[in-house]
């Protein structure tokens, strides 16, 4: 596929550990499940700690050194553009309250390489790529020149869904799509996610073709926020 996958780790290893202990209680040993193999350039992978939450406890995900991004449900982002050879990001995952908290710490390996198509996706004299959640400065944003409107999935037809999401994408120097990412709004409505709505989104946005944003008269790649919205 040409964009990004979200990729539910199944087979994992427990690849660091780093525990602390909760003063009032018997000590619990936290542990982070990571992916078995390298993760490749510009994909995601979702993180697991275990032992499992417990019923109204919470847990928070940060990078400890190394590229990529962790959200707060542990969903991993691989860079889009990763140097030659593998490389290692350590992440650390945190329960309990600030006060009493229990962490543990481990490694995910990423491959070397870039994602399909990245390397042609940059302006000529775009010194670094932009990675997700990367603000581009730019004289002129993507302007959409070819947009069809996304067909409207027949599952959530029959089922009398609506929504309003958004659609993240990243366009290259040359107008095409080259990666996309949906993200829904809570306000002033919160949607719940549609994966059927996600899917036709994606693929409709990767057909869409653009005005490359400029910087100093020259095309660059950056990425453009596009509102859908589905109704019946």
């Amino acid at each position: 596929m040409r964009f990004g996958i979200r990729a539910l780790v199944g087979a994992a290893i427990v690849v660091g550990l780093s525990t602390s202990l909760a003063r009032e209680s018997v000590a619990e040993w936290l542990q982070i499940l990571a992916p078995p193999r390298a993760v490749e350039p510009g994909t995601e992978v979702q993180l697991r700690a275990i032992p499992p939450l417990a019923a109204g406890q919470n847990e928070r995900w940060e990078i400890v050194s190394g590229p990529g991004a962790v959200g707060v449900t542990g969903i991993f982002r691989a860079p889009y553009v990763l140097p030659p050879g593998a490389v290692d990001t350590r992440v650390r995952v945190t329960r309990g309250s600030k006060e009493v908290p229990v962490q543990a710490e481990g490694v995910v390996r990423l491959a070397g390489g870039a994602f399909p198509g990245a390397e042609q996706c940059r302006g000529q004299d775009q010194a670094a790529f932009p990675e997700r959640w990367t603000y581009v400065p730019v004289d002129q944003l993507p302007e959409a020149v070819v947009h069809p409107a996304p067909p409207y999935p027949p599952e959530a037809r029959f089922r009398g869904r609506e929504a309003s999401l958004v659609v993240n994408a990243l366009v290259c120097r040359d107008g095409h799509v080259l990666d996309a990412y949906v993200t829904w709004p809570t306000y002033p409505v919160a949607f719940s996610p549609d994966p059927s709505m996600e899917r036709s989104a994606i693929s409709t946005i990767l057909r869409w073709t653009f005005q490359p944003a400029m910087v100093a008269g020259k095309p660059v790649a950056a990425w453009v926020v596009i509102p859908m919205a589905f109704r019946p």
